[in-house]
């Protein structure tokens, strides 16, 4: 009984192995196309660098403009070194070629990516050269920067 038990076993198995049905085809799913991006997706791309640039703003003014002999060139040097990324952190979202690319910004807040961006390149050339920066032009671009930040709010969580 046994071997009569394993001899049908077997022949099941056999038949399954000579089966020749075809597979089916597989649709080939098509490749996303380049989207705008959603606001959601800018303000989580940019929120972290915005606020460690807030963070090290806020170092260098609290700092440097009270006491600039203290620890200047290592706050611009912070600061220039942050506004640099967040460019680099909003032309990675913009470049096709780029691993995080996100998609142009929508309309509602394109403008606001641009003036961040324009804001963010004034103030990495401001504190360019952290041992004799001009703390009129860094104070001005940090003005502008800062103020663009305070827009990005509401989008930020």
């Amino acid at each position: 009984m046994k071997r009569s038990l394993i001899a049908a076993a077997c022949l099941l198995l056999l038949a399954g192995c000579g089966s020749s049905a075809k597979p089916k085809p597989v649709a080939a799913t098509p490749s996303p196309t380049a989207t705008t991006a959603t606001i959601s997706q800018y303000a989580s791309h940019l929120n972290g660098t915005l606020k460690s640039w807030q963070e090290a703003y806020g170092h260098w003014h609290d700092d440097c403009l009270i006491d600039p002999a203290a620890i200047c060139p290592v706050e611009a040097l912070t600061l220039h070194i942050t506004s640099q990324t967040l460019t680099t952190v909003i032309d990675s979202a913009r470049d096709k070629d780029s691993h995080v690319y996100i998609g142009p910004p929508p309309a509602e807040i394109a403008r606001l990516v641009d003036d961040t961006y324009n804001d963010a390149i004034a103030m990495s050339n401001a504190t360019e050269d952290n041992e004799n920066i001009s703390t009129a032009d860094a104070f001005d671009a940090g003005t502008r920067l800062s103020s663009d930040i305070d827009e990005w709010g509401p989008y930020l969580s």
